[in-house]
């Protein structure tokens, strides 16, 4: 089957776009679908997948896959990415409203800069001590759609995958190691559930390292934060009833893919 596709990246954190608006893939798995697309050697390749599908009640809705064919509840970089997607294919214009499975996003698309609002971040959890069978780590943890663990320093990036595993965390965590620059400004790397690797950026782990170091009176809004891949504006309100995600957003290109479906 001919696939057309667009690849699309938020700050290196990369995703394969489908206009899905006539359900052509209705009666398929859609989570093996997405593990082959993603995969980097066979498939497109990518962090996840996006499906665009018509809404009833926004501009669009989405399906949203990570590359092993698990469904995060949400993805702020991807939220980005499909935001610009239906912006330049007039699925809808400049500021709108799209639709996901735990809630409306509001998007706002000036030219390649989208700034999408989150969803509210709950479930902290300050200096959080864990046990990685041979040592103790102290860590926070937040909720900002998707479940995210939050540390300081880098000492423990080689604990990545035992610490995104770790019983604490019964659906598993996104791993941030953080580096606190100012007020104004983090640095972090993130290894992301679903990918089990590191990516070169994540817009849930921007958002929960900015979160985490705000409770902790050493950032404050707007904070500016840096990955590998690019860099992010994370803004709240008081009491994180609004929290917003800003970056750049790069269509790479647009490709067909022959599906062998199996």
């Amino acid at each position: 089957m001919k696939i057309l596709f667009t690849k699309m990246s938020g700050c290196g954190n990369d995703f394969v776009v489908i206009d899905h608006r006539d359900e052509f893939l209705k009666m398929k798995d859609l989570r093996a679908f997405a593990k082959e697309a993603c995969h980097r050697k066979n498939g497109i390749g990518a962090d996840g997948l996006i499906l665009i599908e018509k809404s009833d009640k926004a501009a669009f809705k989405w399906k949203f896959f990570n590359a092993d064919g698990s469904v995060p509840e949400m993805c702020g970089n991807g939220a980005r990415c499909a935001a610009r997607w239906a912006e330049a294919h007039n699925v809808a214009h400049k500021q709108f409203v799209f639709e996901t499975a735990i809630g409306p996003i509001e998007a706002q698309v000036n030219q390649d800069i989208v700034k999408v609002q989150m969803f509210k971040p709950h479930d902290f959890k300050l200096n959080l001590k864990i046990n990685l069978k041979d040592r103790d780590v102290v860590l926070s943890y937040v909720n900002s759609g998707v479940p995210h663990a939050v540390l300081e320093g880098d000492h423990f990036k080689d604990r990545a995958s035992l610490i995104r595993h770790h019983e604490a965390f019964p659906q598993g965590a996104n791993v941030n190691f953080v580096k606190h620059i100012d007020r104004h400004m983090l640095h972090i790397q993130t290894f992301e559930r679903g990918v089990e690797d590191f990516t070169l950026a994540c817009g849930t782990g921007a958002v929960a390292s900015a979160i985490i170091f705000s409770k902790k009176d050493r950032v404050e809004s707007p904070v500016t934060v840096r990955m590998d891949g690019g860099t992010v504006k994370v803004y709240f309100t008081e009491n994180y009833e609004k929290v917003y995600l800003e970056g750049s957003v790069e269509m790479v290109f647009k490709g067909e893919w022959q599906w062998k479906e199996s």
